[in-house]
């Protein structure tokens, strides 16, 4: 039976992990416009982008496809779920900010994150509300500690290497 729901042998992840690929397509598409949306700007055509979004198809959407969609939508959708199932994360590329102003810009913002999720635990618990607080803080941490990060390999070159 066709489909990713049952992975045949020689692949390698679960049914869930290859349905989690198509769930991202569909998100992808439905953020750049759609399929006759995406079609133009890609090596493709509109029933071939829809296929590539449908559980019971066997195709993926190739690599250069999906650089090619993903510049119109609003997020890297199928790059992130390729990212997150490789155990990875992905970070928005920091904005060219000079000098040490990343460093004291990560500095505000994690003390703005722990600020937030110690008035979150104040009581014992999260709760829906902060959580989306939370949440949104430690974003703004992880691309400001990102930056500051980014800015420090640039001017010390042999950190990138592992050096410290």
């Amino acid at each position: 039976m066709p489909g990713v729901a049952q992975s045949p042998s020689r692949r390698v992840h679960a049914g869930h992990v290859y349905s989690s690929l198509k769930a991202a397509t569909s998100r992808l598409l439905r953020s750049a416009g759609g399929a006759e949306a995406v079609a133009p700007v890609t090596r493709g055509c509109a029933e071939t982008m829809r296929n590539y979004q449908r559980p019971a198809h066997d195709s993926f959407m190739p690599a250069d496809v999906i650089a090619d969609a993903e510049l119109d939508a609003e997020r890297p959708f199928v790059t992130e779920q390729l990212a997150r199932i490789a155990g990875y994360q992905l970070v928005p590329l920091p904005d060219a900010v000079p000098g040490e102003t990343q460093i004291h810009t990560a500095m505000r913002e994690a003390a703005e994150m722990i600020a937030a999720a110690s008035a979150a635990m104040a009581d014992g618990r999260v709760d829906h509300v902060e959580a989306g607080q939370v949440y949104a803080e430690i974003g703004d941490a992880i691309r400001a500690l990102h930056a500051a990060q980014t800015w420090l390999a640039d001017q010390f070159p042999h950190l990138k290497e592992g050096e410290g």
